[in-house]
């Protein structure tokens, strides 16, 4: 598995709060539309529609973030991989949109759509404040020579506050550790990233879809054991093999004679 990339989840992490923003309006406004029209039947399409909307965003969401946590690129989208019932069955699209009414799957997307919200933003301001305010840092010399060019405003030189931390040092050479603590504080912001990229899919997975069950061992076996492996055998089989056996023994034991 590859490294999580930092960049990715810092664009993920920004690009969650326009697409929180979309969805929570668009759940709210299409569940309570929806829920009060539904009594004379024109809210039932909306109340699909928007379940519908909410479900394909998730999938959505649900795909870039394993790529994410997987260390790969985003996998394009299936197409028609909604057009089916839930045994796998394909249906026709009217079907399939009507249906996200009553399927689980789209009660767990609209309680996502809703709880993501606070989440989106407050995981949009750790992406913006952490990086700007290192970069801040990092850029402390140039500023004070900027100011110093153009306004003739000398930074650093607050009696209160950089006269009693550096008292040595001149303006500038406190500008200069100022950077270096940027720098030092950019080491951690890879890690940083990646930590709210894992937190917010750590909220996805809450919402997320619950495993099939895998097929039972049986069924596999022949597969498995095909080069000649002795496969394991469970009591009831052993039975059954007994039973088997027992049985072409009494076919082929010849009957006794009947006397003349």
């Amino acid at each position: 598995m590859r490294k999580r990339s930092a960049i990715s989840a810092w664009k993920m992490l920004l690009l969650a709060l326009p697409r929180g923003i979309a969805m929570f309006v668009v759940a709210v406004a299409g569940i309570c539309i929806g829920l009060t029209l539904s009594i004379i039947g024109i809210g039932i399409p909306i109340l699909a529609g928007t379940l519908s909307w909410l479900s394909k965003m998730k999938q959505d969401d649900e795909r870039r973030w394993d790529s994410w946590r997987l260390g790969a690129k985003a996998a394009p989208a299936t197409i028609g991989a909604a057009a089916a019932d839930d045994d796998g069955q394909p249906s026709s699209a009217w079907r399939s949109w009507f249906g996200t009414i009553l399927r689980p799957q789209s009660i767990r997307a609209a309680g996502y759509a809703i709880l993501q919200f606070p989440i989106s933003i407050a995981m949009f301001v750790v992406a913006v404040t952490i990086p700007a305010t290192v970069f801040a840092l990092i850029v402390s010399p140039a500023a004070y020579k900027v100011s110093m060019y153009l306004y003739h405003f000398e930074l650093f030189n607050d009696t209160e506050v950089m006269q009693m931390l550096l008292p040595p040092l001149s303006p500038f050479e406190r500008s200069l550790v100022v950077a270096g603590i940027g720098f030092f504080l950019l080491l951690f912001l890879p890690a940083l990233l990646r930590l709210c990229g894992s937190l917010y899919d750590g909220v996805l997975d809450i919402f997320a879809e619950p495993e099939a069950a895998e097929p039972q061992a049986r069924y596999a076996e022949p597969e498995a054991y095909a080069h000649g492996a002795a496969a394991p055998m469970d009591a009831e089989t052993l039975l059954a093999r007994a039973e088997a056996a027992i049985s072409r023994f009494d076919e082929s034991r010849p009957s006794p004679q009947q006397p003349h």
